[in-house]
């Protein structure tokens, strides 16, 4: 209440705004994000602080020393850059997309007790088509990030996120719990398996991308506890499991 709210509605204009790192900040909206999802003002204080030194060795990080003592949640950003643009850590992710959608888009695991798929007969199969693009995107997405592991912590997460997706609003505006309580829910039992997972020795988890091994290493030098750590990273989880390629996907499949 009582902000400003300046609403772009030109493309060219909404390109210079995001180059415009000097003047314009996504900062705010970031913090207001990473609080919707669970993190206290505290953390977000320790998130957003100015860093004197990246605390992790940069032979290890394979990025740039932190010489303009960018906070960690500044430095977010320059991590998925790396990881995401191309370089030496974009195969990693292309060539796990692409082995699991080799192995997974085999008639063999359409019958695998997915409640969207229906069997017609003679080897034939009816699909919500929705529900399976949002339902392997969303498992390539994890599987990208968190390696297999996080899968096996809870073999449901994949319909705990489909169920927070129907309801994300209700986080974002921050509607307390007891009027949205399946909201909140899931998105504690999605932090829950992901600290889980930060609980489980680095070497039971080798398949985990660069950006998460980075991520963590980056938040144990500032001393945050393993759920604290689940806190940070889950809108990460959110943000690549709402990308647009689901429905982009979606409306190209009955065009095939």
């Amino acid at each position: 209440m009582g902000q400003t709210i300046y609403v772009v509605t030109s493309g060219r204009d909404s390109a210079e705004i995001y180059k415009n790192t000097n003047t314009m900040s996504f900062e705010i909206f970031v913090r207001k994000s990473t609080r919707s999802c669970g993190a206290s003002d505290e953390l977000l204080d320790r998130l957003y602080g100015v860093q004197t030194a990246s605390a992790m060795p940069v032979t290890f990080a394979g990025s740039e020393p932190n010489n303009e003592s960018k906070s960690l949640g500044e430095r977010t950003h320059d991590f998925h850059g790396i990881q995401l643009l191309p370089g030496a850590h974009l195969p990693e992710v292309t060539a796990i997309f692409k082995d699991f959608f080799e192995e997974k888009l085999r008639m063999r695991y359409f019958s695998q007790g997915k409640p969207y798929i229906t069997s017609t007969g003679q080897g034939w199969v009816s699909l919500k088509l929705l529900k399976f693009v949002s339902d392997y995107f969303v498992d390539a997405g994890q599987r990208v990030y968190f390696g297999k592991l996080l899968g096996e912590i809870n073999p449901n997460l994949i319909s705990t996120f489909l169920e927070l997706e129907d309801r994300s609003w209700q986080i974002l505006y921050e509607i307390p719990a007891p009027f949205a309580r399946k909201a909140h829910q899931a998105r504690d039992g999605i932090i829950d398996a992901i600290q889980k997972w930060f609980d489980t020795a680095p070497g039971d988890r080798p398949d985990g991308s660069w950006w998460m091994s980075t991520m963590e290493a980056e938040m144990k030098s500032l001393a945050f506890s393993s759920r604290e750590m689940a806190t940070t990273v889950v809108p990460i989880y959110i943000g690549y499991d709402k990308s647009p390629l689901i429905y982009i996907t979606l409306y190209v499949c009955p065009h095939i």
